[in-house]
C-alpha cells in the first residue's frame, strides 16, 4: 500500500478533535428552593420558545444532540442525549460539583454571555438533563444564587476560571485515550503546555508520510483556522481558549520515526 497524503478531510478532521471534549455535564443537588417563582418577560420566553423550535442542534461533533430548551419551575433546561459510542467520562458520578463550573464558564466565554446575564435577571438557574443511549441520564442543577457566583467570579479574571476551567477537561478526558480518530491516527495524549492545549496524534507511518504532512503545514494550519475552528461547535473550545489567553497545538508523532511536528495555532489567531 502506498503512503497517503493528508488529505482535505483529514485536515479539517483535525479541527474536531477536541469537539469530543465538549460533554461537560454532570450531578448536581436538588434546585434551590430559595426563590419564587415569577411572572417572566415575554420576550424572554418567546426566545426560548424559538430556540425549543430549533432543535434538535447537533452537538460535540455528532456525538450528541440538544433535544429541547424548556423553562421548568424557573429553570432553563437544556435537555441533551448522547450516542452509546460517544465519549463522555465527564458524564461519571466523580466528576460532580466541579463541572458546574466548566458549564458555566463555556456559556459565559462565548456571545452566549448574555443568555446568562438574561437568565439571572429573570430570576431562572440553569439545568440540564443528559441521556446516553436513552439509558443513563444525569442532571446538572445550577441554581440562581450559585449562577450569579459564578458570573461573578468568572468576570472578577475571565483568564483565570477559563482556564480552570480546560485544565479541569483535559484531567477527566485523559481517561478516554488513546483514542481512534480514523485509520492511521490515534489521539494519545491530551495535555496543558504553557499556553497553549496540546492534542497529541499518533501518525501510523504505513500509512501516511510524517514528511508530507510537514510539507504540507501550513496548508493543514490554513485549513484548520479557517474553516475547521469556525464551526459553531468548535467555537466552544475556541472561546474558551480565547478567554484563557491559551492557543491550540496538534502535535503529530510518527510511530516509527518518532519524529514530531507540530502545528501551532497562537491565541491571537484564533477568530
Amino acid at each position: 500500500m502506498g503512503i497517503k497524503k493528508p488529505s482535505r478531510s483529514v485536515m479539517l478532521l483535525l479541527c474536531f478533535i477536541a469537539l469530543v471534549f465538549c460533554s461537560c455535564k454532570s450531578p448536581s443537588k436538588s434546585p434551590s428552593k430559595s426563590h419564587h417563582k415569577k411572572e417572566h418577560d415575554k420576550e424572554f420566553i418567546d426566545g426560548l420558545k424559538q430556540a425549543n423550535k430549533s432543535c434538535p442542534i447537533e452537538i460535540a461533533g455528532g456525538a450528541g444532540t440538544i433535544d429541547a430548551v424548556k423553562l421548568e419551575d424557573d429553570y432553563v433546561t437544556f435537555y441533551a442525549s448522547y450516542k452509546q459510542s460517544a465519549s463522555t467520562p465527564l458524564l461519571n458520578d466523580d466528576n460532580k460539583e466541579r463541572l458546574k463550573e466548566v458549564l458555566v464558564t463555556a456559556l459565559l466565554s462565548g456571545r452566549s454571555n448574555i443568555i446568562v446575564d438574561m437568565m439571572i435577571d429573570e430570576g431562572c438557574g440553569l439545568k440540564m438533563v443528559a441521556t446516553k443511549d436513552n439509558v443513563k441520564k444525569t442532571t446538572v442543577v445550577i441554581p440562581l444564587d450559585e449562577l450569579k457566583e459564578f458570573r461573578d467570579n468568572y468576570r472578577d479574571n475571565p483568564q483565570v476560571s477559563a482556564r480552570k476551567s480546560i485544565e479541569i477537561q483535559v484531567e477527566a478526558e485523559k481517561a478516554v485515550l488513546p483514542l481512534k480518530i480514523e485509520e492511521g491516527m490515534t489521539m494519545t495524549d491530551y495535555i496543558l503546555e504553557d499556553d497553549y492545549v496540546v492534542f497529541v496524534i499518533e501518525i501510523n507511518e504505513s500509512l501516511y508520510s510524517i514528511n508530507t504532512f510537514k510539507q504540507n503545514k501550513e496548508i493543514m494550519k490554513s485549513a484548520i483556522i479557517n474553516e475547521g475552528l469556525r464551526e459553531r461547535q468548535a467555537q466552544i473550545l475556541v472561546n474558551m481558549c480565547k478567554s484563557a489567553n491559551m492557543g491550540i497545538i496538534y502535535r503529530m508523532i510518527g510511530n516509527k520515526s518518532k519524529n514530531i511536528f507540530d502545528i501551532v495555532i497562537s491565541c491571537d489567531e484564533l477568530l
